[in-house]
């Protein structure tokens, strides 16, 4: 699996806050890098996902690198494929030791 990955650009904007009770994004952003196998999205991958983002352009991710997900946070990891930007909405776990990895469903912002 790992000759099919390519280097993958991550932009983790961390956790707003709440100020006199207005939420406030985060400022600035990290970037980093991780190895990714790109690959299509199944049509029935694409009909479990939430409404409104299923009409959008998306790609499965298998990476052995732990982004975080709309699952986990308010502002979750975004990945730049393509040129594009891609908001990373499902996040699987697959750590059964004999080849650990997290299969992500990014969906274009």
């Amino acid at each position: 699996m790992s000759s099919f990955r390519r280097a993958v650009s991550v932009v983790s904007r961390g956790t707003g806050t709440y100020v006199d009770g207005i939420y406030v994004e985060a400022v600035g952003a990290t970037i980093t890098y991780c190895q990714a196998s790109i690959q299509p999205t199944s049509e029935r991958a694409v009909l479990a996902l939430p409404e409104g983002r299923r009409e959008k352009k998306s790609f499965t991710l298998y990476s052995d690198t732990s982004l975080v997900s709309l699952g986990q946070a308010q502002n979750p990891d975004r990945v730049i494929l393509f040129g594009e930007e891609y908001e990373v909405i499902k996040k699987e776990e697959w750590q059964n030791n004999v080849i650990n990895h997290y299969k992500y469903i990014v969906v274009k912002v």
